[in-house]
């Protein structure tokens, strides 16, 4: 919604509502809509398109021009400029969108997460539903060298504390990614973000900064770049030619990443919702991140069949009411697997799965069980026999569930 270099201007004003005009009031009513970023990677200070403060930028405006007029009651407080700066900006595109729709959220201006000064998140705080940030990882020393020679801009924490703590608003990341060198790609330009060796070493790093957001209260969503790879020759105006699709240009799926995604992405939302231990989502354990048992309840020595099974996002179960001696194995989506009922235990295994744990089932004697997950790989653990596995078969999330069978025996 940005437009011309006077913010300031009456004409910056008249372009905005005709933007919310003709591109909001059309999907004010949508269902399928979440909300409107009003901008993407904004010139607030030195970045790669000019070493300039934007001050300096108004300054060099013409005399007479508004927002010159501002700049010179700034002169010796370039930090006070952007505050009014932004606070214009948020008004304006704020107040525009509002006219035309007053159903969905207003998300902010994606800004990149290293270079936010403070003046900006305190500026939007009043006018924005959720700030937006583009989160890319750099390559190892250029976040410093951003410091050095823009001391202004926040240095940011992995989680994102510090922007939420000043903004005060719920947080998006708009953008982020990870390329990798077996993609066939260039990853040349720009040359600023680190490329990962391979598809996996890509999906891990992937899994890392999803496990890290969403640890977060404060972060309610984000928006991966890209589907597609750009091409191997660059974008035609930018020249970019990267691997940062799920897919790559004759859309055939990176199915590494892709699983990973499809997996992190059916457990997470819970945890934005349902705060403390929940089937089917994350939780905090003494500090550190895990995930809460599914909500398969399978008897050592069943008088009654398997438990019940409540289900995704239900509330974590209390063993059900069993004779004397009887126990319940929980088993969590890593793997981990707990004894319950007459003796509880700490985890009794931890697995490296590629793809989370689904379901358990328990061995007729009770001294053993099998675990499946949503890939279709299969564990057997004590007496439980190793029946053969179908991983790989199917995508992650097509397999739900195991169970034994009584005669013959077998899953």
């Amino acid at each position: 919604m940005a437009s011309g270099s006077d913010w300031f201007a009456r004409s910056f004003v008249t372009n905005a509502y005709a933007v919310a005009a003709s591109q909001v009031a059309p999907l004010a009513h949508s269902r399928n809509l979440i909300g409107w970023y009003t901008d993407s990677e904004l010139h607030w200070g030195p970045d790669w398109r000019s070493t300039n403060v934007v001050q300096d930028d108004y300054l060099a405006l013409p005399a007479g021009s508004p927002g010159r007029a501002v700049a010179e009651r700034y002169i010796g407080h370039p930090n006070g400029f952007v505050y009014a700066l932004a606070t214009r900006y948020f008004q304006v595109t704020t107040a525009a969108i509002r006219k035309y729709d007053p159903n969905h959220l207003i998300l902010g201006v994606k800004a990149p997460i290293q270079l936010i000064q403070p003046q900006l998140l305190e500026a939007a705080s009043p006018y924005v539903d959720v700030f937006s940030v583009d989160d890319y990882a750099l390559t190892p020393g250029l976040e410093a060298l951003i410091q050095k020679y823009a001391p202004q801009y926040i240095d940011p924490t992995k989680n994102l504390s510090n922007i939420e703590s000043i903004v005060k608003k719920p947080i998006i990341v708009g953008e982020y990614g990870f390329r990798a060198a077996d993609s066939g790609l260039p990853n040349s330009y720009p040359p600023i973000f680190p490329t990962f060796a391979t598809q996996a070493d890509r999906a891990s790093a992937y899994s890392s900064f999803v496990n890290t957001m969403y640890a977060s209260p404060w972060v309610v969503g984000d928006s991966w770049f890209e589907y597609v790879d750009e091409p191997a020759g660059g974008r035609e105006w930018d020249g970019e030619n990267n691997n940062w699709g799920l897919v790559n240009v004759d859309n055939v799926a990176y199915r590494t990443v892709v699983n990973t995604a499809i997996a992190l992405h059916r457990i997470e939302p819970d945890a934005l919702v349902s705060p403390g231990p929940r089937c089917d989502s994350w939780t905090a354990t003494n500090g550190s991140r895990s995930v809460t048992c599914d909500g398969w309840i399978v008897p050592d020595n069943p008088p009654q069949g398997p438990g019940p099974n409540p289900g995704p996002g239900s509330p974590l179960p209390s063993p059900p009411t069993s004779p004397p001696g009887s126990t319940y194995r929980f088993v969590e989506r890593n793997g981990a697997t707990y004894v319950m009922g007459a003796g509880a235990s700490p985890p009794l295994r931890s697995l490296s799965v590629f793809s989370h744990v689904v379901g358990i089932a328990a061995t007729a004697s009770g001294h053993g069980y099998w675990l499946v997950a949503a890939d279709g790989g299969v564990f057997s653990f004590g007496d439980a026999n190793f029946y053969g596995s179908i991983a790989g078969r199917f995508r992650a999330g097509v397999v739900v569930g195991i169970a034994a069978t009584p005669a013959p025996p077998g899953v």
